[in-house]
């Protein structure tokens, strides 16, 4: 006898990306959302990037896995109540960013 790996699905999985644990993205990602939210020309600088450690200190995003350095990956954090209230703050239709992956 061997060892044998099982694995198993959800049946909700894709049915509502709110009942999946959050997704992760790359800074890639979440660089092109905010330029799409800021909708005119922002050039790359250390500030936008030091605005991660801040989302990071406020616990609204995380930073997970560590076998790439060079290409970093994210999880989102905040609740989604919140993130829900923010995005009615800036009137963003926060279904366009949420993904069933």
């Amino acid at each position: 006898g061997g060892v044998y790996k099982t694995t198993t699905t959800r049946k909700t999985k894709g049915l509502d990306p709110l009942l999946d644990p959050p997704a992760t993205f790359s800074l890639e990602r979440m660089l092109a959302i905010f330029y799409t939210l800021v909708m005119e020309p922002v050039e790359p600088n250390v500030d936008i990037l030091s605005q991660i450690g801040g989302l990071s200190a406020l616990g609204l995003i995380r930073q997970v896995g560590s076998e790439h350095l060079a290409e970093p990956k994210f999880a989102c954090t905040g609740s989604y109540s919140l993130v829900k209230a923010i995005g009615e703050d800036l009137k963003l239709d926060l279904a366009r960013f949420i993904t069933a992956e």
